[in-house]
């Protein structure tokens, strides 16, 4: 086959002498990947298939190219796609032809001696598919915004897949059958892995599972490994790199895939820094010496089970339910155009905005109300300990609705100015307790929520992270005004809630927006302030101008937030900021066993005899 390649090149007939041409943006994009395809299809921008070389290593890279594609019959054999008839072959060479005139006329106006080769090779379909997903992967592979799939790495892949499809094909899978795949599964994923421990799992089969044991092997095992095989459907996923707006909506069906290969714990290491530790629920499955530990561990399976029958019950009872429904995961970040000079204490100090209805709720869970952005009390490092034995808010709701986990797949660590928002996701466990005494109570149907305009349930997880004083040598800092400015910056920012929410709330129909419910933020081991974080929250809210429900949870030190709310409830802005400085500033330095409130009680007595 005589092939013509495009090179940018000199002709070698003609002047030696000759001016060599400019390099040109198409040369300088062949010199940074060596190989770059101009793709036209009807579904994008109907580009034909072209290939760029630069020099005489092309050969070599079709040899190369060649010898992958013969690796990967699986990918030929499942894609099934049909070749192009040839008036559709003559049609796209035609217009190849046409674009490479067009790309060679524009970039090399200047020097007319030079001549263009071009390499055209039509092929099928199916081919430029699978040449596509290989040169894609291998020139993303190492770029950190790009979520490293399992299918990218051939040689763990290979394996992988040969297990997983013996599972989905399996009709009687036996227990012993099992647990060995799923430890020679941990172990092509982590090679360092010596002595596996999966007690955790086993007492859960046992002791949980009971009667319904062979149901479980028999027909949920291998619903998963199906799942899990589709991951090779999946295009790239970017991360959402830290100080980058950013978001990614995904079908509940591409979500439970994900959540089905954490279940297999087939999912690869990344290479992309700060996001959070952990792709799989291997640390759930292992036993611990820890009584209380292996409780929590065995709940927090039972939590994934429940997810797992209520997916497939939804697929196999409503069709095409989870195909068309998504969840975003949103990456929220400051910008000075939507959130003004909230970064600087004189913004809040001067702010005559009225404060906003507040409702206090002592005996309700934050995530019972309906038409609400829940806050999750995050880590950092978002999900916390969820997929180890931490068990307290945040490790909660995400061990409710198991969607909400796969942020910490593609979410590194929230920076002082961001916050991740996740709409469109379902409780699927009911639940009593914290912490040891957390129990599953059995699963929920929110298959009756209403869908926004984007197909996503009206439906809003609010993740932000407050400052850990628990980890300061002085808890008092937390009462300096610039960790306050922090705090109502985190907050504000979540609160807003950026447009993907703006969105998801106007298909409420009546105008208004979400509330915000939330608690105590930023407590508990983290060691904050409630009746100060209350504050701040009650401020960030006004500003967002969204209607605050709080959940005290029947704290003590909250018993008085009632008595604080009907004093302020017609207070701006700038009123609490000041009360809080100074608090802070004069008070707080003469007697700190006075707490906000009571000084803040104190305070008003003094304002409403002036």
């Amino acid at each position: 086959m005589n092939k013509k390649f495009l090179t940018g090149e000199k002709s070698n007939s003609g002047n030696n002498n000759k001016k060599k041409p400019q390099t040109t943006q198409l040369t300088k994009i062949t010199s940074l990947f060596k190989v770059e395809r101009i793709v036209k299809s009807t579904s994008r921008n109907n580009f034909s298939s072209i290939e760029a070389f630069k020099n005489d290593d092309s050969r070599r890279m079709i040899d190369e190219r060649d010898e992958q594609i013969k690796k990967i019959s699986v990918l030929e054999n499942s894609n099934g796609y049909k070749e192009s008839v040839p008036s559709e072959r003559e049609e796209k060479r035609r217009e190849l032809q046409k674009t490479i005139k067009q790309i060679y006329e524009n970039e090399t106006e200047t020097d007319t001696e030079t001549e263009l080769e071009v390499e055209i090779e039509i092929e099928t379909e199916e081919q430029q598919k699978i040449r596509q997903i290989l040169e894609i992967r291998q020139a993303k592979q190492k770029i950190e915004n790009i979520y490293q799939l399992p299918y990218y790495d051939q040689k763990q892949w290979i394996n992988k897949e040969r297990i997983l499809k013996e599972l989905a094909d399996k009709k009687h899978i036996k227990r012993h059958e099992f647990f060995t795949q799923l430890t020679q599964l941990i172990r092509i994923s982590n090679t360092s892995s010596s002595n596996i421990n999966l007690d955790s799992l086993k007492i859960f089969v046992t002791n949980y599972l009971k009667e319904k044991q062979s149901d479980f092997f028999e027909n949920l095992v291998p619903f998963i490994a199906k799942l899990a095989l589709e991951i090779t459907q999946l295009d790239d996923v970017p991360i959402l790199v830290q100080n980058k707006e950013g978001k990614i909506t995904l079908t509940k069906r591409q979500v439970a895939t994900f959540l089905a290969n954490m279940f297999f714990c087939t999912l690869s290491s990344q290479i992309s820094k700060n996001i959070p530790y952990g792709n799989s629920f291997k640390s759930l499955y292992t036993g611990s010496l820890n009584y209380n530990q292996s409780d929590r561990k065995i709940e927090k399976i039972i939590c994934i089970y429940n997810y797992f029958l209520s997916v497939k019950e939804a697929i196999e009872n409503r069709p095409g339910e989870y195909e068309q429904q998504k969840v975003t995961y949103h990456r929220i970040v400051f910008d000075q155009n939507i959130h003004s000079n909230s970064d600087v204490s004189i913004f809040w100090k001067q702010n005559t905005t009225k404060l906003i209805k507040v409702t206090n709720e002592k005996d309700a869970n934050i995530e019972d109300f309906k038409d609400a952005i829940h806050l999750d009390f995050a880590n950092a490092y978002i999900g916390g300990g969820v997929l180890d034995h931490g068990l307290v808010q945040e490790e909660i709701r995400f061990m409710i609705s198991p969607e909400l986990i796969i942020s910490r797949l593609f979410c590194p660590k929230m920076e002082d100015r961001e916050a991740i928002m996740i709409i469109g996701s379902e409780i699927y466990t009911k639940y009593s307790g914290y912490g040891d005494s957390f129990h599953c109570e059995g699963r929920v149907d929110q298959s009756n929520i209403k869908l926004d305009s984007q197909n996503r349930k009206l439906t809003a997880v609010l993740a932000i992270d407050a400052i850990h004083y628990g980890q300061s040598y002085d808890q008092n800092i937390q009462y300096r005004m610039n960790s306050i400015i922090r705090e109502l910056l985190k907050a504000y920012i979540g609160f807003h809630g950026g447009q993907e929410l703006i969105q998801s709330e106007q298909s409420l129909g009546n105008g208004k927006k979400f509330q915000i419910s939330t608690g105590r933020w930023g407590c508990g081991i983290f060691m904050g302030d409630p009746q100060l974080k209350f504050l701040i929250q009650w401020v960030a809210a006004s500003l967002a101008q969204r209607e605050m429900i709080f959940c005290s949870f029947k704290d003590k030190e909250l018993d008085d937030i009632q008595e604080i709310i009907d004093e302020l409830q017609n207070k701006n802005i700038s009123y609490v900021i000041n009360l809080i400085h100074r608090y802070t500033e004069y008070f707080r330095q003469k007697d700190s066993k006075f707490s906000l409130f009571q000084y803040a009680k104190e305070y008003f007595g003094q304002k409403n005899k002036n």
